[in-house]
């Protein structure tokens, strides 16, 4: 963890009918990295392209299969597998598994998209059915058994009906006002909806006089662009009485087909998303698919060769033996002709870096990579990062109340696992934050907004503080007759802050330093690491001497120096002192002076010595330049290879046996990262150019990096007067007015909002005088 595992390089020579079953076993131990022989080459132009193609197309069908399943409400039994148990319940089978597994998705895939189909023409046929019964109960209802009985006497009038959506009635209203001049007399009915997710539903009789087909042809045109459904009425009243019989027969025979069509649906994509043991099919299937698909893109990364694949690969030195040990039963398996032999370090490429992780550090380094991957053989950020990340999070977040309840959070994640999944990646992660962010509300002396007495040494007079006694001092945290004090407690979080900054970007240096050491870069620790310390410590570490110096000594308001104005004094009148000064004025301008001659050395000896070493190392390289290492020899000559057999492969090949292993990878849970390829053309002008990018940069970002630590103080700052403007204009007034709460908490209280009881209770030890709140607040929370 400290530093990345050691790693050495191979190349593998296998048959190419063998290729898959070789790829697929050191796949399962996920310790090798196969090195892209052509990483230029497009996908699509590679040999297997065409499999990678098949494996996306049966995902998006398997993804096809949960969109069905979440319009049929059964997405909520989908549980997402482990991988590992993928792993361990796999059986060994060969190439044409994934032509398997492809027509039996098909298969499935096909039954579900049909009865999703028949599934959604029955609901269409169901909604036209039962509107069509309720429009005839509502044109009955509205209209009267006259109209059809005495069907002539009305002949000078007509009608339509309809359904259309119920937020178009106002559109459709003007539209026909429009049409007939206003000679109609129009009904809505609204019909609610069964599925709350659709949009209800209105059914529409407007009765209009006869004036001719013209009229006739323009009300239907309007009718069929808002209603694609057509419904007739019957004639007479014994048609009319036997079509809503028809209706009722057959909206129960669609109904009954609709039951058995969805529980049919149902139980084909439960066959798949639930599990019957620890991992469903439909997550095996996935697995599959997802593993076949890794594998052959490892497979494009290898060189064919006639009848051969030849691959490079980076396996860890303390798993060689294990690759050895699979490659040798691979041959005990009729799985003749795989031969690896090792190989000195590539010039134009990178070596892979590893870190193997476990519960506790893998959110660190996955933070840590976000921002970037150490090289190989580095020292691991991700390992200071277990107690500066959370610590830094408890500075910004620095709260007994919500820290409390993070760090209560984390405990129940780390005792109950498995309780909420979604979070038990990070539970050492979440108890940490919550735990210094805890510890730092005590020390903020900030619950909520509020602050807890434990016994003030200061007594307040309107806005005078007085000392109650000279040698008082407060038990934990600051005293909280300085809470809310801007001048005071915004002063303390704002310098902690820098000194935090000073520190941590010392501890990034250093560790740099220790990487140059390690590495025998002796050019780059004495014209980098040196010079980077210097500069930050006669800046921002002098900064940090006067916050701690002025802390340590006491001042009063008229000689009581400016550390702003001191620094920027420092620069700016070449370390001068014009104002009043912090210790004796003749020592502290002769440290400032040297300080900031130092800091300004510093510039040019971290750019330019480097900058000409890597020029003259440059010119040195291209001068005794050996091409032997340039060319593309995988120390494995094949030449005139054909394959009578693949049993007799090791006879045909060129290998010297001495340098020749044979070699398999294992199982862990461990990744590969920085794998890119070196730019071994670099000219002069580029390394000047890099060089001077790299002094800048560093040499304004230790001032805008520092001025980026302000953000502790800055959220920490906006936290505790948010929670404390929240507590002030919602929760104080109703608590003043109508809410009160005693220290003897009856037991039928006891089921209060926990944090009322903060609340509440913090006014009431202002009423009641000076209660010990701690105390007061563990007996009400166990009360």
């Amino acid at each position: 963890m400290f530093r990345s595992q050691q790693m050495t390089y191979y190349q593998l020579v296998m048959p190419r009918e063998s290729a898959w079953i070789i790829i697929n076993e050191l796949g399962y131990l996920n310790r090798i990295q196969l090195v892209d022989h052509n990483p230029e080459q497009p996908i699509i132009s590679r040999p297997f392209a065409n499999y990678i193609k098949r494996c996306d197309d049966l995902l998006n069908k398997l993804s096809q299969i949960l969109k069905e399943a979440e319009k049929v409400g059964q997405l909520k039994n989908y549980r997402k597998g482990d991988s590992v148990q993928f792993v361990q319940q796999t059986i060994k089978h060969h190439h044409t598994q994934l032509d398997k597994i492809e027509d039996e998705i098909i298969i499935r895939v096909n039954k579900i998209s049909e009865n999703q189909r028949n599934y959604e023409q029955l609901l269409e046929q169901s909604m036209f059915s039962k509107e069509y019964r309720t429009i005839l109960q509502i044109f009955q209802k509205f209209c009267g058994d006259q109209l059809l009985e005495k069907r002539s006497e009305f002949s000078k009038f007509d009608y339509f009906v309809g359904v259309i959506n119920s937020r178009e009635i106002q559109l459709f209203e003007r539209l026909l006002f429009r049409i007939t001049k206003g000679n109609a007399m129009i009904h809505f009915n609204i019909i609610q909806n069964e599925d709350i997710s659709q949009p209800s539903r209105a059914v529409y009789i407007f009765i209009y006089p006869n004036s001719g087909p013209y009229m006739r042809n323009k009300l239907q045109r309007l009718c069929d662009s808002q209603s694609k459904s057509k419904f007739l009425i019957p004639t007479t009243q014994s048609e009319f009485n036997q079509k809503v019989q028809e209706l009722n027969l057959k909206t129960t025979e669609i109904d009954h087909l609709l039951s058995l069509t969805y529980s049919q649906l149902c139980q084909q994509i439960n066959e798949l998303i639930i599990s019957p043991g620890s991992i469903s099919l439909f997550e095996q299937y996935r697995f599959f698919l997802l593993k076949e698909k890794e594998l052959y893109n490892n497979l494009n990364k290898l060189k064919m060769q006639g009848h051969l694949f030849t691959g490079d690969l980076w396996v860890p030195q303390q798993d060689v033996s294990i690759l050895e040990n699979t490659l040798n039963n691979l041959k005990n398996t009729d799985i003749p002709g795989v031969q690896i032999v090792q190989k000195p370090f590539p010039i134009n490429e990178k070596v892979p870096t590893l870190f193997k992780t476990n519960d506790f550090t893998k959110p660190y380094q996955l933070i840590v990579d976000t921002y970037g991957v150490p090289r190989y053989q580095e020292i691991n950020p991700a390992l200071f990062s277990c107690i500066t990340f959370p610590f830094l999070f408890g500075v910004m977040f620095g709260d007994i109340g919500h820290g409390g309840f993070l760090f209560c959070f984390g405990i129940y994640l780390c005792i109950f696992r498995k309780s909420i999944p979604i979070f038990d990646e990070y539970r050492y992660l979440l108890l940490l934050m919550g735990f210094f962010a805890f510890y730092s509300g005590w020390i903020y002396n900030d619950y909520v907004g509020l602050t807890i007495d434990m016994g003030s040494c200061y007594s307040q007079n309107g806005i005078k503080l007085t000392k109650k006694l000279n040698n008082c001092e407060y038990n934990f945290g600051i005293d909280p007759a300085w809470y809310g004090t801007i001048a005071f407690g915004d002063s303390v979080k704002m310098k902690f802050s820098v000194i935090v900054a000073y520190f941590h970007m010392s501890l990034g240096i250093i560790l740099s330093g220790l990487n140059y050491l390690y590495k025998n870069e002796k050019v780059a620790f004495f014209c980098k690491f040196i010079p980077q310390i210097l500069f930050i410590t006669c800046t921002f570490g002098y900064m940090d001497f006067l916050i701690v110096y002025k802390w340590l000594n006491v001042y009063t308001d008229a000689t009581a120096p400016s550390i702003i104005n001191t620094m920027i004094d420092m620069f700016l009148q070449l370390g001068q002192v014009t104002e009043l000064a912090m210790f004796n004025i003749y020592t502290q301008e002769f440290i400032q002076t040297l300080l900031l001659i130092i800091a300004l050395i510093c510039v040019p000896w971290m750019w330019l010595p480097e900058t000409l070493y890597k020029m003259y190392e440059l010119n040195h390289k291209h001068s005794n330049i050996d091409y032997k290492q340039l060319e593309d020899d995988h120390s494995i000559e094949l030449q005139n290879v054909e394959l009578q057999h693949s049993r007799r492969l090791s006879q045909n090949m060129n290998i010297d046996e001495e340098n020749t292993h044979n070699v398999s990878p294992t199982t862990s849970q461990i990744g590969f990262l920085d794998h890119q390829p070196q730019e071994f053309n670099q000219s002069a002008s580029d390394i000047f150019v890099q060089e001077t990018i790299e002094t800048i940069e560093f040499v304004l970002g230790a001032i805008s990096n520092t001025a980026s630590y302000l953000r502790l103080w800055a959220l920490s700052l906006a936290h505790s007067q948010l929670a404390e403007v929240f507590f002030d204009l919602i929760l104080a007034g109703p608590i003043e007015n109508s809410f009160y709460i005693k220290v003897n908490i009856y037991q039928s209280q006891a089921y209060n909002i926990l944090s009322y009881m903060g609340y509440d209770f913090i006014w009431c030890s202002h009423v009641y005088g000076q209660l010990r709140m701690l105390s007061s607040f563990i007996k009400i929370t166990l009360v």
